[in-house]
């Protein structure tokens, strides 16, 4: 009996610590948080925990470290969550755990179990996202080695200081959840009614959309076809300018060589006649030079030739002065005799 009562228990406990692990999905589901590897080790560096209770009553954890950080950092995180919970005046009576408890995972009993006194907290204060319950006999998510290792965890815990995992649930209780679930019901079935409407609606505008369709296809057909011919009509244009502009590009290519030989004629031109002005100008340099050289010479010989000239007249003059002196001599001795 004392097994049995154990192994349900322990049953019990799977269900809680799925429905916490759901929970917590729920609450960050527009963030895609996903808890692949398990619960505990998804929340035992605090951040989700701190920034839980911060949904629940904002600005209760001022700091959050992140999940990088060193493990005493952590810790601290934790204690954050558990200061949080004071303040939120959760049941005194219970045993929270402690933040080395989650961090080595020491005593999970006491993480679910104050997790589930948050939940009834922010259920209180009328959080919107709040826990699924799991029917235990209908609970099969676990292995052996599961229900095994947990009957192992709560054999080290008093089921009575965990009374928010193992506490049956009031009449008032009861009947509030099979009023929710009858309010859960008669949504559904309003909802797949409106479901079956909105088909009914959805398969006219489908009939009526379908024939649009066929009509839009048709005139997209037609359009399809004059767009074809306009197309090869532009083709047309456009290779006729495509040809005419070849034409005109050839044109200009003509003309610009055409332009650069009669330029590289003329530079050739001018160069021959710069060339010739040049040799024309060294003809001329040297005629000048020959010509200096010529009238030097020139004057030189005139130089000589007066020269020769003034002797020639000094020596007529000295003739013509001996000839009077011989004739004064003549005449002097004829003059004695």
């Amino acid at each position: 009996m004392t097994d049995e009562r154990e192994r349900k228990n322990a049953i019990i406990f799977l269900c809680r610590l799925h429905e916490v692990k759901m929970w917590i999905q729920d609450v960050f589901q527009e963030e895609n948080v996903v808890l692949e590897k398990g619960l505990i080790e998804g929340i035992k560096d605090g951040v989700l925990l701190c920034r839980l209770v911060n949904l629940i009553h904002a600005g209760l954890v001022k700091k959050i470290h992140a999940a990088s950080s060193p493990g005493f950092l952590l810790l601290e995180n934790l204690q954050f969550f558990l200061n949080a919970c004071d303040k939120l005046e959760i049941d005194k009576h219970q045993e929270f755990f402690q933040p080395i408890d989650l961090y080595e995972e020491k005593h999970i009993p006491r993480v679910i179990n104050t997790l589930l006194l948050l939940e009834r907290c922010a259920r209180a204060r009328g959080f919107s996202k709040l826990i699924q319950p799991i029917n235990a006999e209908e609970f099969t998510d676990f292995t052996d080695a599961e229900l095994n290792q947990t009957l192992a965890l709560l054999s080290v815990h008093n089921a009575s200081s965990l009374s928010a995992i193992f506490a049956e649930p009031s009449e008032a209780d009861k009947k509030k959840l099979e009023d929710e679930k009858m309010e859960l019901q008669r949504l559904k079935d309003e909802e797949m009614e409106q479901l079956r409407l909105k088909e009914e609606e959805i398969k006219r505008k489908e009939d009526q959309s379908r024939k649009e369709i066929e009509e839009l296809a048709r005139l997209n057909r037609e359009k399809e076809i004059k767009l074809e011919e306009e197309e090869r009509r532009l083709r047309d244009q456009a290779e006729a300018i495509r040809q005419a502009d070849e034409a005109r590009k050839m044109e200009d290519r003509l003309r610009e060589e055409s332009r650069l030989k009669a330029e590289m004629a003329e530079r050739e031109r001018i160069e021959m006649e710069e060339r010739n002005l040049r040799e024309k100008v060294e003809r001329l340099k040297r005629e000048e030079e020959e010509l200096k050289e010529r009238m030097k010479r020139l004057a030189e010989q005139e130089e000589q030739m007066r020269l020769a000239r003034e002797e020639e007249e000094r020596l007529r003059q000295l003739r013509l002065l001996k000839e009077e002196q011989d004739r004064l001599f003549r005449e002097e001795q004829d003059r004695i005799k």
